[in-house]
């Protein structure tokens, strides 16, 4: 079944190509194509750790319910390998990295979503971006997004940290689903950084609009190695 959802992909690319190409609509009710990464000013520092998860699992923590490998080489945006988040029902799927903010700087927090889902109305699985406290507790949901927004499409979220410098975070991304119509959330090009705070001008970002709703934590513990039943667009 992954093989029809590769080919869903390729054409679902085509048609946002077409329609973006056709004035498509902006970011958050909008088409987006998928830009090139964004470079490191050489003032700035990267924070988070294999954000393009091109080594694997080096520097995040994975949790799933039902066992499931996190980061593998399914719909990447960029590279041979990305995260992928839900992709069955009943999902809790959790990854996770420690950072250390310096105090005095601005920080800024990037990344790219991909949404595949076979709902078809109403609000029921959802990906949340959000800092934890080092014991677990939520300092701050970023984001929440959910199977309501447009599908087969990377689209780019941008975040201001600058508010918790100085202090020990941990960044999560959280998938639920519930027990039918199986959404799938994927994400690449996963970048924190930390710019000198004297008048340097931060990066230019586009910026999805989310709700921020608050989110239940979870313990992230390592998960076995595990497949998945991708269920392809096509065939709904």
């Amino acid at each position: 079944m992954r093989t029809y959802l590769k080919i869903w992909l390729v054409l679902s690319g085509l048609c946002s190509f077409a329609l973006a190409g056709a004035g498509g609509l902006a970011a958050g009710g909008a088409w987006a194509l998928a830009g090139p990464a964004a470079t490191l000013p050489a003032t700035c520092s990267e924070l988070v750790q294999n954000g393009d998860f091109e080594s694997g699992a080096v520097g995040w923590q994975q949790a799933s319910a039902q066992g499931h490998v996190l980061i593998g080489d399914f719909n990447p945006r960029s590279g041979a390998l990305g995260a992928d988040l839900g992709g069955a029902n009943l999902a809790d799927d959790r990854l996770s990295q420690a950072i250390d903010l310096p105090p005095a700087v601005d920080l800024t927090l990037t990344g790219w979503w991909f949404l595949d889902t076979a709902e078809t109305a109403g609000t029921f699985d959802t990906l949340t971006v959000s800092l934890l406290r080092p014991d677990g507790a939520t300092l701050a949901t970023l984001a929440t997004l959910d199977n309501t927004a447009i599908v087969g499409v990377w689209d780019e979220l941008a975040f201001d940290l600058g508010p918790y410098a100085g202090q020990s975070v941990v960044l999560q991304f959280a998938a639920r689903t519930d027990q039918e119509n199986i959404s799938e959330f994927f994400l690449d090009d996963i970048s924190l950084w930390a710019c000198p705070a004297d008048g340097t001008p931060t990066p230019t970002l586009t910026v999805t609009p989310v709700t921020a709703t608050p989110t239940a934590t979870a313990s992230a513990t390592a998960p076995s190695p595990a497949r998945r039943l991708y269920l392809p667009l096509i065939l709904k």
